[in-house]
């Protein structure tokens, strides 16, 4: 699959409870938005929970095993640029330098010292009260708060 970095991508992202839509940034991070658009369009992301909740900074999800130590069984490279990790914008989860895979994660607040040490790969445009319902739940392993599907479209409908 192959992306292209001068369309817009959107992630409808639905949930028993709600929705958001992540704006994607092809031409900012193309080898993680096409690695997340190819990982939705595959279902890799059905099921999975919002495993780690730091209230007032992050929610990270995108591991099936759902423990945070599952991946695609790949790794792909970090692609730095200067977005401001403010609040809704989506990066990539990692262990270290350049060893990015399926996790990423949705910053609740604005989170300055992330700035130029993660890939930034999107935006939450609508719906983040969903990431915060999310965010603010005593269990997310109930099904309510799995990951049912995750759609890619070139628009918001």
């Amino acid at each position: 699959m192959k992306i292209d970095p001068l369309l817009d991508y959107y992630a409808h992202i639905f949930f028993n409870i709600g929705s958001f839509v992540i704006k994607l940034f092809p031409a900012i991070a193309p080898i993680s938005v096409n690695n997340f658009v190819f990982l939705s369009q595959e279902g890799f992301y059905d099921r999975c929970i919002f495993h780690r909740i730091i209230p007032n900074f992050i929610a990270q999800t995108g591991d099936p095993a759902r423990n945070g130590k599952g991946g695609p069984g790949y790794r792909i490279p970090d692609e730095i640029s200067d977005i401001e990790f403010n609040v809704g914008i989506v990066g990539m989860a990692n262990a270290g330098p350049d060893t990015n895979g399926s996790q990423f994660f949705i910053t609740l607040a604005d989170a300055p010292h992330l700035n130029r040490r993660y890939t930034a790969f999107g935006e939450v445009i609508t719906g983040f009260e969903t990431v915060q319902q999310i965010a603010s739940a005593d269990s997310v392993t109930d099904s309510g708060y799995e990951i049912i599907e995750i759609k890619i479209s070139n628009n918001l409908e």
